[in-house]
């Protein structure tokens, strides 16, 4: 009578990743396990063994099965190839932490791998998180101030991923409202046709170096400006606000109004006075 041995991998699969545990166990061809003797090819003895997928490999398990009755009992070794496949690097962060303003659309980069693709995940729960994007690259939505984090995993051609998925850290921070005033040398903003006056933003909450400036009229992104005055009349000048690079303050405008004084005339004739 002849006694095979039938191998059952566990999970049912032939071809795994490096690290994926995986369990080989050989039955009769009766369907049991009782009774019978079992010799693996690399000298184990029982019926159930575990694969090493530690390293890429290539490899034949065979298993000759015995009964232990052994009464006219033929064993005919029995065999099946398990493949374990490389996975790759986990991919290296442009930045792991990564600070924006609210209303911002962050994005967040890493480094590329050769033959690799790279998804992007909200969780590192590998059967929970749905797949964001699959690029080095991924740009959310604008968030609510607070802390999130966003996981970056490689996948190789053989379908292997880079196992641990690595974390990008973004904090979403509040916009403050940017405040300040415009001063300048001009007495009770008012000077006489001709003076030169001279602009400049005052912060009221913060320094200069938070904002960026942009004076609506010609545009100069300064937080000063000279103004010479060539015609008498009230001119208002509106300087724009925002934060600088960095710095989450919002977009606020302020307005100066300078009064420009004509200048007396000078010249006519005095009563009773007598010209030569």
């Amino acid at each position: 009578v002849e006694v095979r041995g039938i191998i059952v991998s566990n999970p049912n699969n032939t071809s795994v990743c490096t690290g994926t545990p995986l369990q080989l166990q050989a039955i009769a061809n009766t369907g049991s396990t009782t009774g019978y003797s079992f010799k693996w090819t690399d000298g184990e003895t029982t019926s159930t063994i575990q694969v090493n997928t530690s390293v890429a490999s290539n490899k034949q398990y065979t298993v000759t099965v015995s009964s232990n009755e052994g009464k006219c009992q033929t064993s005919i070794p029995t065999s099946i190839t398990i493949e374990v496949k490389s996975r790759p690097v986990a991919p290296t962060p442009i930045a792991s932490i990564v600070t924006e303003c609210t209303g911002t659309m962050p994005l967040l980069s890493v480094n590329p791998i050769a033959g690799s693709s790279i998804d992007w995940f909200a969780s590192s729960d590998v059967n929970e998180s749905p797949l964001l994007r699959n690029s080095t690259t991924y740009q959310t939505q604008p968030l609510s101030p607070g802390e999130y984090v966003f996981y970056a995993e490689a996948r190789n051609s053989n379908g292997c991923a880079s196992g641990n998925r690595t974390p990008i850290k973004l904090n979403i921070l509040p916009k403050q409202i940017s405040k300040g005033e415009i001063v300048s040398n001009a007495v009770n903003n008012s000077v006489c046709l001709g003076e030169t006056v001279t602009l400049g933003l005052r912060p009221t909450l913060g320094s200069l170096s938070d904002y960026a400036f942009e004076w609506e009229d010609n545009r100069a992104r300064f937080s000063s400006r000279l103004i010479p005055t060539t015609q008498a009349g009230t001119f208002t000048y509106t300087l724009k606000m925002t934060g600088a690079a960095g710095k989450c303050f919002t977009e606020e405008k302020i307005e100066y109004k300078l009064t420009v004084l004509p200048l007396p005339e000078v010249g006519g004739s005095i009563p009773g006075a007598v010209y030569a």
